[in-house]
């Protein structure tokens, strides 16, 4: 909980930009532990997350204004970002894909 305060402290207040903070928990984290890798992705998978509940929010806000408002012109932004977003997120998942899209030549290369 210290660790996530600090951190967003540091997104708001610090004069190095909005990432400061997540530099700061991926540097604190990785000293604390033997899974350095797993600790980094989650400091991104936090950030990806964040932002995509942001676009999320914006999307169905924009979405409920009115056409003539000053939110109702986001609109159509809002939602091909939030359709490119779901789009992005199935193509990841989807094993069909996967196999058609990921190079298995390089894949046996690599040392796991």
């Amino acid at each position: 909980m210290k660790l996530s305060f600090a951190g967003n402290f540091l997104n708001v207040a610090a004069p190095l930009g909005s990432t400061a903070g997540d530099v700061f928990k991926a540097y604190f984290v990785s000293l604390h532990t033997d899974r350095k890798t797993e600790a980094m992705t989650t400091i991104v998978l936090d950030r990806v997350l964040g932002l995509g509940t942001r676009v999320l929010v914006v999307a169905l806000m924009a979405s409920m204004s009115p056409a003539d408002g000053r939110l109702g012109q986001f609109r159509i932004y809002t939602l091909v970002m939030l359709a490119i977003g779901i789009a992005a997120v199935f193509a990841y998942l989807s094993p069909v894909l996967r196999r058609k899209l990921v190079p298995r030549g390089w894949l046996e290369r690599l040392p796991m």
